[in-house]
């Protein structure tokens, strides 16, 4: 359990970040899966993933001043408290300076984590299969079922 908590956190900043506060949906995990498959052979390397996990920054960077903080969060969604206390969370977790905001090297380094704890044959790719069972331990942690 004391591995999931960071999972649960990490991926939402990995896989969701604001688009999926903005959307109030969760992202679908074999849609981003495929986006981050960028030479489409059905796994997802170790630098494939850190690629898409810069990508992603880069849009939710949304006043491009290179970091993450109340700045880059839509207006609608400030009026949220709850979810601006869960972004100020997954922040806090990523911060690892302390600073108040999060740099693209922490961002990035948040994903590093997260790649470590989805890939759980430890193989340095990530494949359909393990991709859905982080999906499905995040599952249960949001309905509260805890870990399958």
């Amino acid at each position: 359990m004391r591995m999931l908590l960071p999972l649960a956190g990490l991926a939402l900043l990995v896989l969701g970040g604001l688009p999926a506060y903005a959307q109030s949906r969760r992202p679908d995990p074999a849609e981003l899966f495929a986006q981050a498959d960028s030479n489409h052979d059905g796994v997802v390397s170790r630098q494939e993933f850190l690629v898409a996990r810069a990508a992603r920054f880069d849009k939710l960077d949304r006043n491009h001043d290179g970091y993450l903080t109340d700045a880059d969060i839509p207006r609608f969604m400030r009026a949220n408290a709850d979810r601006m206390q869960k972004f100020h969370a997954l922040l806090q977790m990523a911060d690892t300076n302390h600073d108040g905001k999060v740099s693209r090297a922490e961002f990035v380094a948040a994903g590093e984590r997260m790649f470590e704890l989805i890939d759980s044959n430890h193989d340095n790719v990530i494949d359909q299969a393990e991709m859905q069972q982080a999906a499905e331990r995040l599952k249960a942690l949001a309905t509260g079922q805890g870990a399958p």
